[in-house]
């Protein structure tokens, strides 16, 4: 007897058409099946019938059970290698083809009432040793909770939750309307590590953001706050909700010569008295956003990202490590961010994975 192992196991997607939802394997247009990028560590799909108790009087034990809604969760956490994943929390991007002056495909993503974020088909192929090849398609996948993450000596990250209303189960993947893929789709492009990212804020609000040094760690989370919606006469998702977008931005840097104020002094507001020095606190916030962005280097320059802010607030603010000799002294910054878009650049066409 052959136990399974992730190594004989694909995970892939491919979109739902837009403007549709939860629609049957093979149905979809999009035939280009995707991976989410390297070193990927899947949550297995988990599914709840929402089972409800039901007693009688003068009886302990259970009269009957009864399922409710159907709710499916997944998740995964990959290292970043492409933008595709992207369409989750923004819909399709704006592309533009640069390809004849050297530039490659510049793919700009926004928030958009008229595009929503896309959902997807996961598909979970089982290969086992005897031969035989099993097939899941997860239906109606969205995600609520993506983020991207790095530290000084770790992988640039993506973690990425959410949901699925349906599942259709094959035995033999040549059953269904996707056949067998047979293959982990390509990653198309190399993986990036925390010597790829840079942050850049206007702490000194001159207009323009500039490269923040000693930078330990830092996380962005979307907080997209898609889930799915329900209605009479079905215990299944019949559509999704997009609803509040709450992106917000933690990070720690070193406290130096040169920035020994400048994450404190912009988190009470900049605030000065008659001499010239802060004050803290500061009787009111005025004028504290900052403006930002992260950015993203491949070392061939051909898979670039960089995700941008119009301001981002502080909410909170913290120093660590004062007093102690074994470690450096660090601020660590939350933010509260406004109007946040990506825009990615690749070296080849993406008209083919967002068809």
């Amino acid at each position: 007897m052959s136990v399974l192992t992730g190594g004989r196991t694909i995970w892939a997607y491919v979109w739902e058409d837009d403007g549709a939802f939860a629609q049957e394997p093979g149905d979809p247009t999009d035939s280009e099946f995707k991976a989410f990028g390297d070193d990927e560590d899947i949550s297995e799909p988990d599914a709840d019938n929402s089972v409800e108790t039901y007693y009688r009087p003068f009886n302990r034990q259970p009269s009957e059970y009864h399922e409710m809604e159907f709710e499916g969760t997944w998740g995964t956490d990959f290292i970043y290698t492409n933008p595709w994943w992207l369409g989750f929390v923004y819909g399709s991007p704006t592309i533009t083809d640069n390809t004849g002056t050297g530039g490659g495909y510049v793919l700009n993503f926004s928030l958009s009432p008229t595009d929503p974020p896309k959902t997807a088909h996961l598909v979970e192929e089982n290969h086992y040793q005897d031969g035989t090849v099993s097939q899941t398609v997860y239906i109606g996948a969205g995600i609520d909770d993506p983020s991207v993450s790095t530290a000084v000596q770790d992988p640039m990250d993506v973690s990425l939750n959410g949901f699925y209303v349906d599942e259709r189960i094959y035995d033999d993947a040549t059953n269904s309307p996707y056949g067998e893929l047979g293959s982990q789709p390509d990653t198309d492009f190399s993986p990036l590590n925390f010597a790829n990212a840079e942050l850049f804020l206007d702490l000194s609000d001159s207009g323009t953001a500039e490269f923040r040094g000693h930078v330990q760690d830092l996380d962005l989370s979307f907080n997209s706050n898609t889930e799915p919606d329900y209605e009479l006469g079905t215990r299944f998702g019949v559509n999704k909700v997009d609803l509040d977008f709450e992106p917000d931005l933690s990070y720690s840097a070193r406290v130096t010569d040169d920035l020994k104020e400048g994450e404190r002094k912009n988190f009470y507001g900049n605030q000065v008295d008659t001499s010239g020095d802060a004050v803290y606190p500061a009787e009111e916030m005025s004028d504290v956003g900052v403006k930002g962005y992260v950015q993203l280097l491949s070392r061939k320059e051909e898979n670039n990202l960089q995700i941008n802010w119009t301001e981002g607030f502080p909410s909170s603010f913290q120093r660590s490590n004062v007093g102690d000799p074994e470690s450096a002294i660090d601020d660590d910054v939350d933010r509260s961010l406004l109007d946040v878009t990506a825009e990615a650049t690749v070296g080849q066409d993406p008209n083919v994975y967002f068809s």
